[in-house]
């Protein structure tokens, strides 16, 4: 049985949920360390004392003082008397006496020791402590021993800050102590002060007092932080330093919510008004929050001191790109890189900037060629990458047991790619003290980068990837006389929905009246608050016209058997009758029984009748469709059909576009004789398996062949530089011109495959080269340059500029990500900007879509939400599904729906959901599947004051006759009104589900659209003229008249 100690979600409480939760390891014991084990030179660590063990080491001295002959001369000299009175605890006579001392003997740290004392005696805590401090200050912290109790009297106060400086002060006179720069390395890390961790790490390397405690606490940053008590207790000791907040304030961001952090920034910097890294985290989550009008308030009073901090760079970069000012913006991000070389945000800035400079040919170009352009684009790409890598690579080997020689080697690895040799020096000594999995890369590894020391002894290699990019020559911005309401843009009047408000808009449960009542869920076989793996995903579910009459019919995916056995509950199918659903899977031989997951519809062998393979945690399972209501199995057709594996979701499209549909198998982890079990918890008890318990399985791409068969392409996996755990899957001409497949990943970055341009060409009969462009596409993490835990992919053209923008939820403590694509390829986490990252924060975010609810032309957005299991003091279980619109300001609100139905009054535990129009009315309608309860089909029966208002829509059906039959990947573009629109024939749509093949757009009040135009995927056009509204219209590539399919009812 695995051991994972996660208790309340896939986050840890105090570190992110990649990471398995391997708190008590990384912590480095800071907590203990700070608030009781001291740091004495001679003893090790013991307890930091309180003030009664504080004042009798002071008074023993102060005996051994009166004890010395000096002490007969100076009878009546206030000193005398004060250490008299000490030694006859009489510690008001004492205290009275401490300003006369201090006066008398102001460079005595003995006297200045005993003033202590006397302070320490009438519960002058905090006096005490600063005198202790004075004295080793003094003493020029000649004394470890005075040091030692000058540093725990001032932690047992709550002065975090002067105790961890004072211990900087002594490693000046006594560097050898290792001890104490143990303790200050922790401390500076649990205060997240990483700029003031790097010389305690390299001395502490260097004099070979490290050990694996220290590496796994220090290497990898950018997920570490405070214990959520540290901050509290430190408060409680001594209100008045707020600093050590600053560790909350990093919580916060790290969960983003800048809301939060702001308020408790404002706290601090009202206490400090001149602590530089607080005002450099509030311009950074002013920048998050885009709250400009305080950012251009504060930028004039920011201390200089701000400028030696990354994120007070990473804030001005920001506000210059709202600005549109792309030059200043690069400056000020590579200055940030310059103070943090392991900045992720920074990189990922650089990176995006530079790009967006190079596509637009930004005047600022001028002065260089587009080879130093590229060039330094690259170098910054590198970089960034990389980081992600030794993050992944990291987070992979503490999560597993932190015994694997091989994963100590792939984070030495990294970090010797990263430049960063003494730590790949440490990494690589204690890879030699691994005996598990074994490592043949480690002998040469560890001697290359021992070379490379012996001449290059910085913290950072001066060669290393990004170390020697100057771009000083960029312009510092000037704010100085910024309008904020003439130097932004304006949201256009377009992105607004047309109907102000949201009465109108419904969605009813008419899941009973269509006969689909229990069909699905109950996949949980044990209990929520124990939640195996495999139950975390729940099961899904889509649909087709399997028997082409016109109306969809659907498909539930069942699980709630014994994984890798076909003994789960039947998948479902229901034909649709026009008014009701009657179930049919037994008569068209189409009810698998494995341990499904998803499914994907699509029409392998081109013959005019959509087929199926379900997704199963197992053995998938192929079926054709005969063409006369039932389907055969052919598994037969998989190459290695018998493997079992956990697939997700999949879609079939053509890779290549030579004319045969290829197929995308999405897979989950390894483990399979693990993963139906509980794993065991910090006290011994069954619980949940955190999802890095189990190695990722990579990707599989199967390539149609003329015969119908598919073989794996390549190889047996999708090359990944790391491999993710892929969950959600969407395929079609994502961008301007090529075919593509984007993967939402849970716990590390997202992908996106990207065929090249050379095999773009019809009728490739070679393999798709897809190569993995996610970080130069933008899509591979947050804003934060943080990866999530991503599930469903939501696509449409959100702000109506004519490109593919994507939706893609996320765990609980993250938020649902608007990735805008900003120009041809690229794409930009802009969630913030539209106010959808609060609202989704405390969700668990699964399936999506965006659907156009009132056919005003402006789409919203639906998410179904539920918890991976029952847990004590996190987020519920069960969650209201939301749904998202466009208010006037042009962001997007939460829909009150609670008076809706009683779906939406009510929690769900949801999981999948996909989009059809099952009464051919028009408007969209919504299935969800869930864990614990049956699907629901949600129907759209939005006010009938849309007929007054004139709103109406258009359908349209695609069939390809060179390129593939369902045509994925083509896009049609029309204008309505005059405005330009576009849609896109997209597979897979998100997480384990498939959409109705049916492109709906709402048209407001028009009654046609004009300029119709699909692009098929093979690079041919079709033009079809003037099409009315309110009908289904089939295009078949290779024709210009289009032909009704039917009236919307």
């Amino acid at each position: 049985m695995r051991h994972a100690t996660l208790k309340t979600s896939r986050h840890c409480v105090l570190i992110p949920k990649r990471v398995a939760c391997f708190a008590a390891a990384t912590a480095f014991l800071v907590l203990a360390l700070l608030l009781l084990g001291g740091c004495s030179a001679k003893v090790g660590h013991h307890g930091a004392g309180s003030a009664s063990s504080d004042r009798k080491n002071a008074m023993q001295a102060a005996g051994r003082d009166l004890e010395s002959p000096a002490a007969e001369q100076a009878a009546d000299e206030p000193l005398h008397r004060m250490r008299v009175a000490i030694k006859m605890q009489q510690g008001a006579q004492a205290y009275s006496l401490v300003r006369a001392v201090l006066i008398g003997h102001p460079e005595d740290p003995d006297a200045i020791a005993s003033a202590a004392t006397a302070a320490a005696m009438v519960n002058r805590r905090q006096e005490a402590a600063e005198l202790f401090a004075r004295a080793a200050i003094v003493d020029e912290c000649q004394s470890p021993e005075r040091v030692d109790l000058a540093y725990k009297t001032l932690l047992s106060t709550g002065q975090a800050y002067a105790a961890v400086e004072l211990l900087e002060q002594a490693l000046v006179k006594h560097p050898q102590q290792t001890t104490w720069r143990r303790v200050v390395l922790g401390a500076w890390l649990e205060l997240q002060r990483r700029d003031r961790v790097p010389e305690h790490l390299q001395a502490l390397i260097e004099q070979r007092a490290f050990d694996l405690r220290i590496l796994l606490s220090a290497t990898e940053t950018s997920s570490r932080r405070m214990s959520e008590a540290t901050a509290g207790r430190l408060l409680k000791l001594s209100p008045s330093d707020l600093r050590v907040k600053l560790a909350d304030v990093y919580l916060l961001h790290y969960r983003r919510d800048h809301t939060q952090a702001k308020q408790v920034l404002q706290q601090v910097l009202d206490k400090h008004p001149d602590f530089a890294p607080a005002h450099a985290f509030y311009g950074q989550v002013l920048a998050e929050l885009e709250d400009w009008q305080t950012f251009v308030h504060w930028l004039p009073n920011a201390p200089q001191g701000c400028r030696q901090h990354a994120r007070y760079w990473l804030g001005l970069g920001h506000f210059a790109i709202s600005l549109e000012q792309p030059a200043e913006a690069l400056r000020c991000y590579w200055e940030a890189t310059r103070r943090d070389m392991n900045q992720q945000v920074a990189w990922a800035s650089l990176t995006g900037t530079l790009r967006a400079m190079i596509d637009s040919k930004h005047p600022s170009r001028a002065p260089r060629d587009a080879s130093w352009w590229e060039q330094q684009y690259q170098v910054a790409k590198d970089r960034r990458e990389r980081l992600n890598r030794l993050r992944d690579r990291f987070n992979d080997f503490a999560g597993t047991g932190q015994t694997s020689q091989r994963g100590a080697v792939d984070v030495a690895s990294e970090l010797f790619g990263l430049g960063r040799l003494w730590e790949a020096e440490a990494w690589t000594a204690i890879a030699t003290t691994l005996k598990q999995a074994p490592d043949g890369r480690l002998p040469a590894l560890r001697q290359a980068v021992l070379d490379q020391l012996r001449s290059d002894r910085q913290w950072i290699a001066k060669k290393g990837p990004g170390s020697e990019m100057d771009l000083g020559e960029f312009p510092l911005p000037d704010f100085s006389d910024v309008n904020l309401a003439t130097s932004r843009p304006a949201i256009s009047r377009a992105l607004r929905s047309v109907v102000a408000g949201e009465d109108h808009l419904r969605l009813q449960d008419q899941t009973a009246q269509w006969g689909l009542q229990n069909a699905g869920g109950g996949t949980h076989r044990l209990s929520a608050a124990i939640a195996p793996l495999i139950q975390s995903t729940g099961s899904g579910g889509g649909c087709m016209d399997y028997d082409r009459d016109g109306l969809v019919d659907v498909l539930v995916v069942n699980a709630g058997g014994r994984m890798l056995e076909n003994d789960s509950r039947p998948n479902l199918v229901y034909r649709n009758l026009g008014t009701r659903f009657t179930r049919v899977d037994s008569l068209a031989k189409l009810n698998d029984t494995g341990y499904g997951q998803g499914l994907a519809v699509g029409d392998f062998n081109q013959d005019g009748f959509q087929d199926v393979l379900y997704t199963n945690l197992g053995r998938n399972h192929l079926f054709c469709n005969n063409g006369d209501g039932t389907f055969t199995p052919m598994d037969d057709l998989l190459p290695n059909a018998k493997t079992p594996a956990w697939c997700t979701s999949a879609c079939f499209f053509d890779a290549n576009q030579d004319g045969l549909t290829d197929l995308f198998l999405a897979r989950y982890c390894h483990g399979e004789q693990e993963l139906a079990k509980p794993c065991l918890t910090d006290q011994g008890t069954d619980g949940p398996c955190h999802p890095i318990t189990f190695p990722a399985m990579g990707n599989q791409l199967l390539m149609g062949q003329p015969e119908g068969a598919f073989r794996v392409a390549g190889g047996q996996e999708i090359e990944m530089a790391v491999p993710g755990r892929s969950l959600g899957v969407l395929a079609g001409m994502l961008s301007a011109d090529s075919m593509e497949l984007f993967v939402a990943n849970d716990m590390t970055a997202n992908a996106i495959y990207r065929s090249p341009a050379d095999s773009q060409s019809p009728r490739s009969q070679q393999d798709a080269a897809l190569a993995d462009v996610s970080f130069s596409a933008g899509v591979a993490l947050d804003r934060l340059s943080s990866p999530q835990a991503s599930m469903g992919i939501a696509a449409s053209d959100l702000d109506l500029d004519g490109d593919l923008d994507l939706y893609v939820t996320g765990f609980g403590r993250e938020y649902n990500i608007v990735y805008e694509q900003v120009s041809p390829g690229i794409w930009q986490d802009t969630t913030h900007r539209l106010g959808l990252v609060d609202p989704t924060l405390n969700y668990v975010g699964w399936g999506t879509d965006a659907i156009d609810l009132d056919n005003d032309g402006v789409d919203e957005l639906i998410v179904s939400n539920g918890h991976i299991g029952e847990f004590k003091n996190a987020l519920p279980y069960a969650f209201e599904a939301q749904v998202f619109r466009r208010n006037q300001q042009g962001q997007f609100s939460v829909v009150q729906d609670n008076h809706w139905d009683d779906y939406f009054a009510k929690p769900h535990v949801g999981r999948a959901l996909w989009s059809l129009d099952v009464n051919r009315d028009g408007r969209k309608d919504v299935m969800i599947s869930h864990v614990e309860e049956p699907c629901v089909l949600l129907v759209n029966t939005t006010d009938s004051r849309l007929q007054q208002l004139g709103h109406q829509a258009i359908g349209f059906q695609l069939v390809g006759r060179k390129c593939n039959r369902d045509a994925t990947g083509a896009v049609v573009r029309f204008s309505v009104n005059g405005s330009p629109r576009t849609l896109w024939m997209l597979a897979g749509d998100g997480f384990e589900c498939s959409n109705q093949r049916l492109l709906l757009a709402g048209l407001g009040d028009a009654d046609r659209v004009d300029d119709v135009v699909v692009a098929w995927p093979d690079g041919t056009e079709d033009a079809f003229g003037t099409l009315p509204a309110q009908q289904t219209h089939l295009l078949i590539q290779g024709q210009t008249d289009a032909s009704k399919l039917d009236d919307f009812k």
